[in-house]
């Protein structure tokens, strides 16, 4: 309602009052986007990042090896973690893998291993001068095995002690697959176990009825349905060693209203805990205005494999 100001009264202004130096600004976790874009800028300020010259060729730092930090789902973030990306660490060009027609077959230069021993831990000690935490484990990442390396970069809510995992969490794990000696990616299986769970509940985008011809297609229980995509072990919870990520897609009639989220919620993690898997979500309820919602499922016990699966 407007008050009417009469002659020799005050005025009453709407001008914000002035911030006091003392109050900050309220905390707000970075999104998976946003996080990406922050570490990038980062790894161009310490020489570490791609760069693009006058010209628009990319430019990488020489005798250092390079970085590029990539998007983490926010469900794969260690607990506390206000901000998390995988960084991508690439080695000179000096002491990168000479490949020929086959790529197992491969000729590592001299001196390659001192490069990653030298350069991955000054890229570490160099993004934890910026207040990240840098992890990388060597039993999973070797230039015998690998072209690169990832390192698991987070930063973490103000008070709050990081969740490191131990230098030795994947000493039993062996390489990361696919890599040069192992063609096979073991988390293909594992995403296969999965997707067959939640094929069994109909949660799947494209739910198949075996045993009946023809093949017959049945559409998702909720919403659009789960897509299952592998996860490589940088992002896993510690122990788990059969492991995928899932995510669920609403329907877009109903997405804007939160009981359709939560009900997918509740039936997905509920069927994967019924057939033993242990289940993480993002502390911050999915709902309207995120675009699916995302789910890791593992377990701590090695499945039996077939021979050539091995």
């Amino acid at each position: 309602m407007l008050r009417i100001v009469k002659d020799g009264e005050p005025a009453e202004t709407s001008e914000p009052k002035p911030q006091q130096q003392d109050d900050e600004p309220p905390y707000e976790p970075v999104r998976p986007f946003g996080a990406r874009h922050i570490v990038n800028e980062d790894l161009m300020r310490l020489g570490l990042g791609e760069g693009v010259d006058a010209q628009g060729h990319r430019v990488l730092p020489k005798g250092l090896g390079w970085c590029q930090a990539l998007q983490a789902p926010e469900e794969c973030w260690p607990d506390g973690a206000e901000l998390c990306v995988v960084v991508n660490w690439y080695p000179d060009v000096a002491h990168r893998p000479q490949y020929s027609n086959d790529y197992r077959k491969r000729t590592i230069p001299t001196g390659a291993a001192a490069h990653w021993e030298k350069r991955i831990a000054a890229t570490v000690a160099a993004l934890e001068s910026l207040g990240y935490v840098a992890e990388f484990h060597s039993d999973l990442w070797t230039p015998t095995h690998h072209p690169g390396a990832e390192i698991l970069v987070y930063r973490m809510a103000p008070g709050v002690e990081p969740p490191r995992k131990p230098a030795n969490a994947w000493a039993t794990y062996g390489p990361a697959r696919p890599n040069f000696e192992y063609g096979i990616n073991k988390a293909a299986y594992e995403q296969e176990r999965v997707r067959r769970v939640l094929e069994a509940a109909r949660l799947m985008m494209q739910n198949y009825v075996y045993g009946e011809r023809p093949l017959e297609k049945v559409p998702s229980r909720i919403g659009k349905g789960c897509v299952v995509w592998d996860l490589k072990p940088t992002l896993r919870p510690l122990g788990a060693v059969d492991c995928a990520h899932v995510a669920w897609f609403p329907d877009p009639q109903l997405a804007r209203y939160q009981e359709h989220w939560t009900e997918a919620q509740t039936l997905i993690t509920a069927t994967l805990r019924e057939d033993g898997y242990a289940t993480r979500a993002r502390k911050e309820p999915w709902g309207p205005g995120s675009a699916s919602l995302g789910i890791v499922a593992w377990k701590n016990v090695e499945p039996e494999l077939e021979p050539w699966q091995r």
